[in-house]
């Protein structure tokens, strides 16, 4: 350019001196000039569109810097999902390169398999023409045959020039998978343990029957059944007879067999809905549903027998039972019955032990 002006310059000159040239000298020097302004102003604007390509270039860097400074993957499509551009996430997560796949569509991606490759284009066209966005949880196998856990999202989107195109980023959250999973085995071993440790609290260690604690929540269950008018319930309030005689004189390991074996006289005896309880040392409660003051005294009978029967000392002495027996009324609480049945048992230790009482 400046080497063009230069010789316009020398022609402007030669002109001028010349004595050759006619009186179209002036016209010829207007030409030149106006030559000279459109060189000039060609070469302005060919500097502002360096200036342009130049802040194009460097804002397409900024840009491209910036996509592949973020962590996760990222991929934009054209108008007929062809890949126009994905990060440098994208292609180290999928072992892939430019070359590759750059003005392909989703179905050349040999990565994935053939039936999630024809998904994905509807999918990718569907959005495109629709401007839609898309997101979900998706596993990918990746080339070294793992399994990664990924959030997809994807949105169709149209330019001011009204081109269509579609981008796209996964997030891989296997970490965070594991980890879920992870929390939720160790929720359900803590809530194996917590109902473990509850169990354990509302039970004896010993005869493995309810202790006071559990009584409360066993009767609760009552309350339902105490409802139906037609239910009857009893309870049996027992108690070992001079059982502080056997512990001293045989010692507490064989009183703890007593107790362990009269607690399985108790589960034999009793049904499975019946409601069996250690009250404490050697008094227990046999809560009888669905019986009355006859089958409450037909049941406390089998009972002192096969404790008379069973309950065997290392002498041969047996240990017998004392037994009170009531009904337990519509009109009244749990606490109350329990007064009146211990009034009762009460009763038959004081003639003699042995025995059974009903009130």
């Amino acid at each position: 350019m400046n080497l063009l002006l230069n010789s316009l310059l020398l022609i402007h000159e030669y002109v001028k001196n010349s004595s050759n040239i006619s009186n179209d000298q002036d016209h010829l020097e207007n030409i030149i000039e106006d030559m000279k302004k459109e060189i000039i102003r060609q070469e302005e604007e060919r500097e502002a569109l360096k200036k342009t390509i130049n802040a194009y270039r460097n804002e397409k860097d900024f840009f491209l810097s910036a996509m592949n400074a973020l962590p996760y993957p990222i991929f934009i499509k054209n108008e007929q999902a062809e890949f126009v551009f994905f990060n440098d996430a994208y292609k180290k997560y999928f072992h892939i390169s430019d070359d590759e796949y750059i003005g392909k569509t989703v179905l050349s991606l040999d990565y994935l398999p053939i039936e999630d490759r024809e998904n994905y284009q509807d999918e990718d066209l569907n959005l495109i023409r629709n401007g839609t966005i898309t997101n979900y949880t998706k596993n990918f196998q990746l080339s070294d045959e793992t399994i990664s856990a990924t959030l997809y999202w994807s949105c169709g989107f149209r330019s001011n020039n009204s081109q269509r195109g579609l981008i796209g980023s996964i997030v891989d959250i296997t970490a965070e998978k594991n980890l879920q999973a992870q929390l939720g085995s160790t929720i359900d071993e803590l809530t194996a343990i917590n109902i473990k440790i509850e169990k354990e609290k509302m039970h004896d260690s010993l005869t493995s029957l309810y202790n006071r604690y559990g009584l409360s929540f066993a009767i609760n269950s009552l309350d339902a059944i105490r409802k139906d008018e037609n239910c009857s319930i009893c309870v049996l309030f027992i108690d070992l007879d001079c059982f502080k005689c056997v512990n001293d004189i045989y010692g507490h390991l064989e009183g703890d067999k007593i107790l362990v074996d009269f607690s399985n006289i108790l589960k034999q005896t009793c049904r499975e809905n019946d409601i069996l309880i250690r009250y404490g040392g050697e008094e227990f409660l046999a809560v009888l549903v669905h019986t009355d003051l006859k089958a409450a005294k037909e049941m406390a009978e089998r009972i002192r027998i096969c404790c008379a029967t069973n309950l065997i000392l290392p002498d041969n002495k047996s240990v017998t039972v004392s037994i009170g027996v009531v009904k337990f009324r519509a009109e009244e609480d749990f606490e109350h019955c329990l007064l009146r049945v211990d009034s009762a048992l009460y009763e038959a230790k004081k003639n003699g032990r042995n025995q059974i009482v009903i009130r």
